[in-house]
């Protein structure tokens, strides 16, 4: 390798340095050649089952190049990011970033002998690297995952993916399981960014709102007595269609004592239409809506079933369901986070797009063994994806039918069953958690519903007579009462109220540095502008370290200010200092413009919440 590249590596890709130190003896052995073109630049020659291949053109690679940069100068203006799959030696890299030398890139060589070469015959330095995001050689599939999470965790805008044509001939396999795992990885992402966009406020203002509850109500992970659920069987009852089929085995279970049965979302309807109550209801979702859920259950019987809810669940949940309630912490309650954690760190849940994949995790923390799903369909069933009952009142709808989806899957009984991309986003999630906790057993009992991987596929009536065989369920389990030190939650009201007012401090004074960068960058005073710059550094850094901004404002922002933040970063290395100035007080404006108007939002529920935690005993 040249020595440039090496102290490249060394210094920004340490573990890619490391790699090649190790293994460069190999991959001088592998079939890759560098061979002079007709036009006299090098190639690269691959040998495969006796024959030779070229991954650039075997007479001009620089016109290749060019040809081959040219199907996307259309198109360009549209993307913020450039991923280049298959470098070779990166002919057509340099086309590209010689035209558009100021766009962000990522460089991927999916085959490290490739790479080898590459940076025994070019220097890195000769690209725009201040522009390069992220270098990866793929070594297994598992680092590919890896790399592909973090990456998806950066998307910023529109992606635009330059593959080199001869590896999807050369490396088809390669390059199959790329491009799928790339498309999932940005799909999910997309999807999460559209999630936070759609509930980034109501999450804080349902967590606020829910505080006082959560003080009341014990923590289903931490108050409750595992021990009375470990090894036990537990079910989660979805209201997936094939529900229908299991209302009687549920009610001999439960008549019976033979298992804890939870339901979950708009399941508990069906459950109660039929006579049964489940032994807990769980409920996270953090929208309006999600009161209708119980609006038609009557009292009486909501006093009979305890509500395990997340602590950033639409609060109108809790205003109006008077029945038993206990909560787990969510990830996305930042509010519970601040006032309880100062010496004790309590278990919280992940989010997840669905409550199920939500009670999944918290049966696997609290022990139960086996965990048997119902009605966890995740596709259609003759053309219906809910249980007949399931959606009551202000929920009510005829049965969902099948809209232009063409998507199948495998389903428990290995024939394929239409889906769609939601359900697949839910499936994989419940895969993901059941992967993580291979020592407990998960059963799925859904007739007809998508194959998911890592459980059993058994009848719930064989379930019944071959597990279910003796009662397990302890009654009054719930009765308990919650941990928390109430001095530690008003000690941090008393810091979080100086906090109120550093916020408040720190805005202003931002914002008086930006108008001295205006002044400057438009009166050319260039000279000044670095010292402002270097002001203005410092003055984020302590907004961003203010817990009133960490709690309240910057979770209720999350996408919008982490784009503004991205969009600074992007004018930072902009040539012209005066221009630069402009850019950066345009973006910090609106950065403080969003947290101004989630200030707003927020501040009538932060002082209610001061009020009642002045106010407890």
């Amino acid at each position: 390798m040249l020595i440039d590249n090496i102290n490249f590596l060394r210094k920004n890709y340490r573990s890619v340095r490391e790699y090649f130190r190790q293994n460069e003896s190999n991959l001088q052995k592998e079939p890759v050649q560098v061979v002079n073109a007709k036009s006299g630049s090098p190639t690269l020659q691959v040998e495969s089952n006796g024959k030779f291949y070229y991954l650039h053109s075997k007479y001009n690679p620089e016109q290749e190049a060019e040809q081959i940069v040219g199907k996307y100068e259309d198109d360009v203006s549209q993307y913020d990011h450039v991923f280049f799959y298959g470098l070779g030696l990166g002919y057509h890299v340099e086309a590209f970033l010689g035209k558009h030398p100021d766009i962000d890139f990522t460089l991927y060589e999916p085959v490290p002998a490739n790479f080898y070469h590459y940076m025994c015959h070019k220097k890195l330095d000769d690209l725009p690297l201040r522009r390069l995001k992220n270098l990866f050689v793929e070594t297994s599939v598992g680092e590919r995952l890896n790399f592909l999470n973090r990456f998806a965790g950066q998307l910023n805008g529109n992606i635009l993916l330059v593959v080199l044509p001869s590896y999807e001939r050369l490396y088809p396999e390669l390059y199959k399981g790329f491009i799928n795992d790339f498309k999932e990885h940005v799909r999910s992402q997309r999807s999460a960014l559209h999630t936070d966009l759609a509930f980034e406020k109501r999450w804080t203002f349902n967590s606020v709102m829910n505080f006082p509850e959560v003080l009341k109500t014990p923590n289903i992970l931490h108050d409750v007595d595992k021990d009375i659920f470990k090894d036990k069987p537990a079910i989660i009852v979805s209201a997936g269609p094939s529900l229908n089929e299991e209302l009687e085995n549920l009610r001999y279970i439960k008549e019976n004592g033979l298992a804890y049965i939870f339901s979950v979302g708009s399941a508990i309807n069906a459950l109660l239409k039929n006579g049964i109550f489940p032994h807990a209801t769980f409920s996270y979702d953090p929208s309006e809506k999600n009161q209708y859920i119980f609006e038609e259950i009557p009292e009486e019987m909501t006093r009979q079933i305890p509500l395990v809810f997340g602590s950033s669940v639409g609060f109108e949940t809790l205003q109006k369901y008077k029945g038993i309630k206990l909560h787990m912490l969510t990830t996305q309650d930042s509010v519970s986070s601040y006032y309880l954690e100062k010496s004790t760190q309590y278990l919280k849940v992940n989010d997840a797009p669905s409550i199920a994949v939500i009670t999944l995790q918290v049966l696997f923390l609290l022990g139960f063994n086996p965990i048997i799903l119902v009605g966890q369909n995740l596709a259609y069933k003759s053309g219906e994806n809910y249980a007949d009952g399931s959606k009551t009142g202000k929920l009510s709808y005829q049965a969902t039918k099948i809209d232009k989806t063409e998507i199948t899957v495998e389903s428990t009984d290995g024939k394929q069953v239409y889906t769609n991309e939601l359900f697949i986003q839910m499936r994989k999630q419940m895969e993901m958690y059941i992967l993580h906790n291979k020592n407990t057993k998960v059963i799925n009992t859904t007739v007809g519903g998508a194959k998911i991987e890592g459980t059993q596929f058994r009848p719930l009536s064989n379930v019944i007579a071959e597990i279910l065989k003796t009662p397990v369920v302890q009654n009054g389990w719930f009765k308990t009462t919650n941990h928390y030190d109430i001095n530690v939650v008003r000690q941090r009201q008393s810091e979080m109220a100086q906090a109120l007012n550093n916020f408040q401090t720190a805005c202003h004074k931002l914002m008086a540095i930006l108008n001295d960068i205006e002044a400057c960058a438009m009166s050319g005073r260039d000279s000044e502008l670095e010292r402002l710059f270097a002001k203005l550094d410092d003055s984020f850094k302590k907004l961003h370290e203010n817990p009133y901004f960490r709690v309240f404002i910057k979770p209720m922002g999350r996408v919008q200010l982490e784009l503004q933040l991205k969009s600074v970063q992007r004018y930072r290395f902009h040539k012209n200092i005066s221009e630069k100035g402009l850019k950066v007080v345009q973006a910090y404006r609106n950065f403080l413009l969003e947290c101004n108007r989630n200030h707003s939002l927020i501040y009538p529920a932060y002082c209610e919440l001061k009020k009642k935690i002045n106010g407890i005993d």
